[in-house]
């Protein structure tokens, strides 16, 4: 029986920056237990977890307290990040179709 009580997703360090201002630490509710799995309930919004890289911990109550398991990396939001790809593509190709077909006038003097 896995023995969780608590699902943490820090957000991953930016190791560019002495300060990251995106640092964060999510606390996911455990929803259910079955066997070896957890069901845990998604953070609620972008705006308290934002579309990217996290590692996922498992907390498990200890009598010194709680103990993290190893970390997974997982990511969330990415189908918010790869609906924005998508866009920023079809608009690229839009503005590329519209070079090429209606290239700019010059003006000669």
């Amino acid at each position: 029986m896995l023995g969780g009580s608590g699902v943490a997703v820090p957000a991953a360090a930016a190791f560019t920056h002495l300060v990251d201002p995106n640092q964060r630490n999510v606390v996911l509710p455990v929803v259910s237990r079955s066997g070896n799995t957890l069901t845990v309930k998604a953070p609620p919004s972008a705006a308290v977890a934002p579309p990217g890289p996290y590692l996922l911990f498992v907390n498990k109550q200890t009598p010194k307290g709680l103990q993290p398991s190893a970390s997974k990396q997982v990511f969330l939001g990415i189908g918010a990040l790869e609906a924005q790809a998508k866009a920023g593509r079809t608009k690229a190709k839009a503005k590329h179709h519209a070079r090429k077909h209606h290239p700019a006038r010059r003006s000669h003097r």
